[in-house]
């Protein structure tokens, strides 16, 4: 996936945010999703996208660097990138060190339960 290095001016890179955040804003069902995004992104970029949600996802379910590697048949350096990328931006922790997010509800907890079996990462 190769990206145009040419910067988009300021005032129009947040018209063009806004724009995909209202789109999305209006999307109520998961399954919906993916039929949303591709107003916006190639099938390849709709699949990284998920891919690294996945990765997100799964590590802060605890899931080991090759088990993730092997689910999802990507490498354990872009599981590696994902991760990094997300803890910089503030995505698990704050300044302080603290979880910036709220732990998971009991219900949630269950819903979002992984198994790791022989390698392979599945719902249970």
């Amino acid at each position: 996936m190769r990206v145009a290095s040419k910067k988009i001016p300021d005032r129009l890179k947040q018209l063009a945010l806004a724009r995909v955040l209202h789109v999305l804003g209006k999307v109520k069902k998961s399954e919906d999703m993916e039929r949303v995004l591709s107003n916006f992104m190639t099938r390849e970029e709709i699949s990284a996208v998920i891919r690294r949600a996945a990765v997100a996802e799964l590590r802060e379910q605890g899931i080991t660097y090759r088990a993730i590697e092997k689910t999802l048949g990507i490498s354990r350096t872009t599981v590696s990138k994902v991760h990094e990328a997300l803890r910089e931006r503030g995505y698990s922790k704050n300044p302080n060190g603290r979880k910036m997010y709220k732990p998971l509800s009991e219900k949630q907890k269950k819903e979002q339960q992984w198994r790791y079996h022989h390698g392979v990462i599945t719902l249970k």
